[in-house]
């Protein structure tokens, strides 16, 4: 895609969305920024997209890789952070047999999954307030994407 809206295409990235609220559901989505914007579009596969998000770039505070589970100290509820706080939570519960503990009874260290990493895009919506959005399984690594758009933020 080289142009959107007629706003050239700086970088482009697909990957699935943990939305925040139900009226978005959890689905892949292509994130498109541009000189002005950043669209995040589903893929309709008859040639049009649905939009999810359209933030302006001077709304946008960061995009940056994060992993939710080690930086928030108590995820909103329904967030992606929370979700994967949970999960690791139940996963260190099924894995020590009912006692959370890093290490076995033989004294060796157990080596649990590494906490899962995400594209988050910290912006301010219309009344001023930050929001964050989360994205993983990206169909590429988000380097690229997130040093395009610093970038353009700092120009």
């Amino acid at each position: 895609m080289d142009t959107y809206k007629t706003e050239n295409v700086v970088a482009e990235i697909t990957a699935k969305i943990h939305p925040a609220d139900k009226n978005i559901p959890d689905c892949r989505c292509n994130l498109v920024l541009t000189e002005r914007h950043l669209f995040v579009l589903e893929d309709n596969f008859d040639g049009s997209f649905e939009e999810h998000y359209v933030i302006d770039i001077k709304f946008i505070d960061d995009i940056t890789v994060s992993t939710p589970f080690n930086t928030d100290s108590t995820p909103k509820a329904g967030s992606a952070a929370f979700y994967n706080r949970e999960a690791s939570k139940r996963e260190q519960f099924r894995e020590s047999g009912s006692v959370i503990t890093p290490f076995t009874s033989g004294g060796r260290f157990r080596r649990f999954a590494r906490p899962k990493k995400y594209l988050e895009v910290v912006y301010n919506d219309d009344n001023y307030v930050k929001q964050h959005l989360f994205f993983d399984e990206w169909d590429k690594l988000p380097k690229g994407f997130i040093c395009k758009f610093q970038k353009l933020k700092s120009n």
